[in-house]
This record gives C-alpha cells, sequence and structure tokens, in this order.
C-alpha cells in the first residue's frame, strides 16, 4: 500500500507546483498588464476626447494616432478598471512610458491639461473667433453664431459693435472640452466683474458711458505698453473730448482702413470716409478697435492730473512717450524723434 500512496504524493506535489508556478504566472501577466510602459512614444502626446465620446471613439483615437503600443492590452485593463463607464471629455497629457493603469486612471480621473488662450492684440470678432477654436472644442461655427446673436447679446447689454471690449486683452487658462457658451460666460462674468457700482460713477463722471470708456481704453492699450504712462495717454484722449477737439488718434485710422499691419499712418490713411476714422470725426470712434487691457482701464477711470494734449514717441526707443501741453512743445518733441529716425537711417 506504501507505493500507491507514494506516487499520489506525488501527482498532489506536481499539482501543487503547477498551481503555484501557475499563480506566479498569472500574477506575472497581471503585474505586465497593469503596469509596463504602454504609451508608444520618447516623448509627449495630446489625446483629446470630444463630449459625448464613446469608448470605442477613444480606442480609435489611441489607435490611429499611434500613442498606445498595444491596443489589446489597453482595452483589457481599462475594462477591467470600468473605463468605458467613466469617459470624461478633454485634453489629456500621455507622457512617455505610461502604464495602461496610470492612463485609465488619468483618463478617469478627468485631470486634463488645460490651454492658454491670449487674447491681446485682437481687433475684431473674426480675429477673436479665429484666436480661441482651435484651442477649444466649440468649432468656429459655433463661437460666430453665438458673437452674433443680438437677441443673446441684448441679454447683456451689449451689442456686436461694442462686443469686442468686453474681452479684457490678457492670457486665460481654459479647458479644451470648453463650449461656445461655457467661454463667452467666464469672459463675459471677468468683464461685469470689473464694471462694479464704483467704476460706473468714475466714468460717468468723467462723461463717459462704461461702453465709451471701453472704447478709450481699447485705444490707449494699443497706443502704449507701458502701463505706467497709460494715465498720461488717457488723459490726453479725455482732454481733447472736454475740449470738443479731434481726437486724431492713429490706431482708430489703422481700424478704418483694415490693414493691421500698418506701422506709420500717413496722410493718404487719415482721409479714408469711416466713422472710426477721429482725423475727420468728432468724439469716440462706435466702438473698439482692439481688446483692451485691465491697466488702460483703470488709466481711463483714473486718469493723471494735467493739460496734457499731445504725445509723441520718445527719441530713445524706449517705448514710452514724451507729453506736451501746447502744439509748439508737441513740434519739438516730433522733430527729436524724427532726427533720431533719421541718424539711425530708418
Amino acid at each position: 500500500m506504501s507505493k500507491p500512496r507514494s506516487i499520489a504524493g506525488k501527482i498532489i506535489k506536481i499539482l501543487l507546483f503547477l498551481l503555484f508556478f501557475g499563480g506566479i504566472v498569472a500574477a506575472v501577466a497581471g503585474w505586465w498588464l497593469l503596469y509596463k510602459p504602454n504609451v508608444n512614444t520618447n516623448t509627449s502626446s495630446v489625446l483629446f476626447i470630444r463630449t459625448n465620446a464613446t469608448y470605442q471613439e477613444v480606442l480609435d483615437s489611441l489607435a490611429k494616432n499611434g500613442m498606445i503600443a498595444s491596443i489589446k492590452s489597453f482595452d483589457l485593463v481599462a475594462r477591467q478598471m470600468n473605463y468605458p463607464k467613466k469617459i470624461q471629455p478633454g485634453r489629456y497629457l500621455l507622457n512617455a512610458n505610461m502604464s495602461n493603469r496610470s492612463v485609465v486612471n488619468l483618463l478617469r480621473s478627468g485631470q486634463q491639461t488645460p490651454v492658454n488662450i491670449s487674447l491681446d492684440g485682437l481687433h475684431t470678432l473674426t480675429e477673436l473667433v479665429a484666436a480661441v477654436h482651435p484651442l477649444i472644442e466649440a468649432d468656429s461655427a459655433q463661437l460666430a453664431t453665438l458673437l452674433s446673436d443680438t437677441a443673446f447679446l441684448q441679454q447683456k447689454n451689449l451689442n456686436p459693435t461694442q462686443l469686442i471690449g468686453a474681452f479684457f486683452a490678457d492670457t486665460y487658462q481654459f479647458n479644451w472640452n470648453t463650449s461656445a457658451e461655457q467661454f463667452f460666460d467666464r469672459m463675459y462674468k471677468i468683464y461685469a466683474n470689473f464694471w462694479t457700482d464704483e467704476n460706473l460713477e468714475k466714468a460717468k463722471a468723467l462723461g463717459l458711458t462704461q461702453f465709451e470708456a471701453n472704447t478709450l481704453a481699447s485705444i490707449v492699450t494699443w497706443e502704449t505698453a507701458k502701463t505706467d504712462e497709460m494715465p498720461k495717454v488717457a488723459r490726453v484722449y479725455l482732454n481733447r473730448l472736454a475740449k470738443n477737439e479731434r481726437l486724431h488718434a492713429d490706431p482708430t485710422v489703422i481700424f478704418a482702413v483694415g490693414d493691421f499691419t500698418i506701422k506709420r499712418v500717413t496722410k493718404n490713411h487719415t482721409q479714408i470716409n469711416s466713422p472710426y476714422n477721429t482725423y475727420r470725426n468728432f468724439g469716440l470712434p462706435p466702438g473698439p478697435v482692439r481688446t483692451p487691457n485691465k491697466a488702460a482701464m483703470e488709466a481711463v477711470l483714473n486718469p493723471a492730473e494735467g493739460d496734457y494734449m499731445y504725445f509723441c514717441a520718445k527719441e530713445d526707443f524706449s517705448g514710452y512717450h514724451n507729453f506736451a501741453n501746447t502744439y509748439q512743445e508737441h513740434q519739438i518733441n516730433t522733430q527729436k524723434y524724427h532726427d533720431e529716425l533719421n541718424r539711425r537711417g530708418l
């Protein structure tokens, strides 16, 4: 009887060994599926997942762009982690050598990488749409339609002519999966928060509506990048308005011409027949000529004291300006600048 028992014991040992070995193999395979690097790149890749995307669309995007080395292993892990039911839209940065588990955890979390949108130096709504739509989910048609919806804008006490002034020149972070409405709502909130009762009263004391203040701030923004001299520039234009003199603001002429590459305004430019041409028309133009920045807005509402009527670029090319109370002083400053231009052969 001892021999059969010996054989049975050997069989049991073999089975136990196989089970143990199989467990090790299964554990290694499981670890491999979860933790082995599977992002197929030496650099970072960006995955876009649209709103209401299906799981299959996510897989197709990963495969089409060659981001994942093994789609099958990713699919297996994703299903085990219930990702198909937890898809979050957005823009996701997949770093080199990320594992399946790391990728799924990232995509499930919704912790996407935001985009930076600059609204500086935009003159028209067309330029605004062109600057924004490549960076968010909303397309150009959706943005353009919303921004031209007069009924919608009237609810915000805005119209298309004034609208560009409601977008302050700055750089903003947005999640990629931003709709046209979400983009506008955020920007309008920033604009509305600026126009406190105190700021409305400041504008009124200067003889300006909030929209006229926006327009003047857009001119000041265009005239100088030096925030510390913006209050002086604002004072020049406020003094001209108070004396019922034409503003003679070069930015308004460039806007009227529609060629934003113009560096020097010539006499021919100033002859253009346009309500925006402040060389021909009195008062402010019908609306802003570019996105104003907050520093210029503050400068308009809190202008420098003084009788400044003119300003001209400084001859040191520092970006600052010489200010003058009289035309004679202004001519002297202008001559200094032109002499330096000639000396430099410009």
